[in-house]
């Protein structure tokens, strides 16, 4: 005695009444997604697929797979939030290494000192606003008022993955003219690793005839990875 069924993709199977059950392919290949880290939408992908495996298998008693599914559901999710987290952090690193000095100092320039310290990470020595506003006066003293910067790095390529602490070379644009700089992103709080910090660790306009000017001032300037 037979009776007719439906399979996952919804296609009609003669299946004997009392034989054996099969796994849901829509179960098989949730799990082989969710385990392909590093590809960008794979765990998405495992996702729903995992999500459409156990509604085919609550309606079809001949698959099997409920908790292939429900593990691949699991996990792609897990792998997706961290896939969103590393796509976010590197996003807002590229995003300062490109334009990091030049947000502060358009900030500084414009009189807003808070933002323009804020631009910077934290060191062990308190930073002030007596010390930016005399960096400030001096970059205004020598080039004039501050109108653009860009990396300098050649072919625009930004290796944070592999060196995120590197730092930077830009050129500054100003009202009486262009300065080349150096600039270091620090990308966590901690050598640990605990927290996010994204900040510029200082900057550094080196002129050859005028000498160097770096903010916050040397003696203040703490590595961090």
């Amino acid at each position: 005695m037979s009776t007719i069924h439906s399979d996952e993709f919804r296609r009609p199977r003669k299946v004997l009444l009392g034989g054996s059950t099969r796994r849901s392919r829509l179960a098989i290949w949730a799990l082989v997604c969710s385990l392909m880290v590093i590809c960008p939408l794979a765990p998405l992908a495992a996702v729903i697929l995992g999500l459409c495996a156990l509604r085919v298998i609550a309606d079809n008693t001949v698959l099997k797979g409920k908790t292939m599914a429900a593990s691949a559901v699991a996990i792609g999710l897990l792998f997706s939030v961290c896939q969103g987290i590393a796509g976010y952090v590197g996003y807002h690193y590229a995003e300062q290494a490109r334009h990091g000095p030049s947000i502060a100092l358009r900030a500084g320039f414009d009189g807003d000192i808070d933002r323009f310290l804020d631009a910077f990470h934290p060191t062990d020595v308190p930073l002030n606003r007596r010390d930016a506003e005399a960096f400030l006066s001096e970059v205004r003293s020598r080039y004039g008022n501050f109108v653009d910067g860009q990396i300098a790095t050649p072919s625009g390529r930004l290796d944070f993955l592999s060196d995120p602490g590197r730092p930077r070379v830009y050129r500054l644009d100003f009202k009486n003219g262009s300065a080349m700089a150096e600039a270091s992103i620090v990308l966590f709080d901690t050598p640990e690793h605990a927290f996010i910090s994204n900040r510029l660790g200082y900057l550094s306009i080196d002129d050859p005839v005028r000498g160097k000017v770096t903010f916050p001032a040397p003696t203040q300037v703490v590595d961090h990875p």
